[in-house]
C-alpha cells in the first residue's frame, strides 16, 4: 500500500486577496495612462505654439518690423527703451525709423537723420529680454578698421572704428547696460558719441 503523502496542501489565497491585487493593477494602470496623456498634451501644445510662431518667422523681414514711433514699439513691448538723455541739435528727433525684430531676446534699431545733411546720422540698437550679440544685419553693413576696449562711463564697453560703403567713417560704441546690450554707431565725433553712450537710461516706469 502507498505510503500517505506528507506535502501540505496548497493554500488557496482568502477570497479578497485577487480582488485587492486587481485593483492595485488597476490604479497602476490608471496612473501611468495619465502620465502618458500629460505628456501627449504637452507635446501638443509645443507643435501648436511652433505652428503659430511659424507665420510670424516666415513673413518678418530679417532685419525687423518697422513700428510708426518709440512710444508705438514700446506699447507692443510692454517696457520702454534705453534711450540718451543728452541728445545733440546736429540730430533730428523722433528717429525717421523704428524697427524691431520678434524672438527672445527682441532686437529694436532706431535710426536718426542728420539736422545738417541729408541721410541717417546715428544708429541705436538694443536688445531686449536678455544680452545677446546684436546681429550685424541688423545695422548697415561697414567693414572693420580698428577696435579695442573703451569705458563707457563706469561700464566696459568696446569701440569700433568703421568704414561705410562710401568711404564715410562710423564710431561705434558697444557695451551692456540693465540686461541689454547695446550699439550706438554715429558719423559725428567721438566725444559727442560718447556723451550720448554715458547718458543712455530708461525713462517711465
Amino acid at each position: 500500500m502507498d505510503a500517505p503523502s506528507l506535502a501540505k496542501p496548497t493554500s488557496v489565497p482568502p477570497s479578497g486577496a485577487p480582488v485587492r491585487a486587481g485593483r492595485e493593477g488597476g490604479a497602476g494602470a490608471l496612473a501611468r495612462a495619465l502620465v502618458t496623456l500629460a505628456l501627449v498634451m504637452t507635446a501638443a501644445t509645443a507643435s501648436l505654439e511652433g505652428l503659430g510662431a511659424l507665420p510670424r518667422l516666415l513673413t518678418e523681414p530679417a532685419e525687423g518690423r518697422l513700428y510708426s514711433s518709440v512710444a508705438d514699439l514700446e506699447r507692443r513691448l510692454r517696457q520702454r527703451l534705453l534711450l540718451p538723455a543728452y541728445f545733440p541739435q546736429s540730430l533730428a528727433w523722433p528717429p525717421k525709423v523704428v524697427r524691431a525684430t520678434g524672438g527672445r531676446p527682441a532686437v529694436v534699431v532706431l535710426e536718426f537723420q542728420s539736422r545738417e545733411s541729408a541721410g541717417p546720422a546715428l544708429y541705436l540698437a538694443q536688445t531686449i529680454g536678455g544680452a545677446a550679440e546684436i546681429p550685424e544685419h541688423m545695422l548697415p553693413q561697414a567693414t572693420k578698421v580698428e577696435e579695442g576696449p573703451l569705458k563707457v562711463g563706469k561700464l566696459e564697453g568696446r569701440l569700433t572704428l568703421l568704414r561705410g560703403g562710401d568711404g564715410e567713417v562710423w564710431h561705434q560704441l558697444t557695451w551692456e547696460q540693465n540686461g541689454s546690450r547695446l550699439a550706438l554707431r554715429g558719423s559725428g565725433g567721438l566725444g559727442q558719441l560718447l556723451r550720448m553712450a554715458g547718458s543712455v537710461r530708461k525713462e517711465g516706469p
